[in-house]
């Protein structure tokens, strides 16, 4: 799989030894936003997650993949468009999500199910 994304690199303009030293990176930068946007929702970085989310879909038909390889990825980008969407018609808010989480989580133990 890493060869691949060296040629998805390739096609965004980087070289095979930047792509190595991007590569881990970007793993890292992709769990720390998924665990940040997991425990505080900001619409900033949803709106990271699209960009960057449409932009590997995207990629895939300019590094010489089908069409269709960007389409079925499609899910990839537009599921933080829907929590984006929620987030600026305030629908969802980060401290309602933690407040949520936080009963959840003092309930289970209270209970002494875990």
């Amino acid at each position: 799989e890493l060869s691949k994304w060296i040629t998805y690199l390739h096609a965004g303009g980087f070289t095979t030894a930047q792509g190595r030293v991007l590569m881990p990176l970007i793993g890292l930068l992709d769990i720390v936003v998924g665990f940040g946007t997991l425990f505080y929702p900001c619409s900033v970085v949803t709106a990271w997650c699209v960009a960057w989310a449409f932009a590997t879909a995207a990629i895939r038909p300019l590094a010489g993949e089908h069409i269709w390889a960007f389409v079925e990825r499609a899910g990839n980008w537009a599921t933080p468009l829907g929590l984006l969407y929620l987030q600026s018609t305030e629908q969802l808010h980060a401290r309602d999500v933690c407040r949520e989480y936080g009963a959840r989580v003092a309930e289970t133990l209270s209970d002494g199910t875990v």
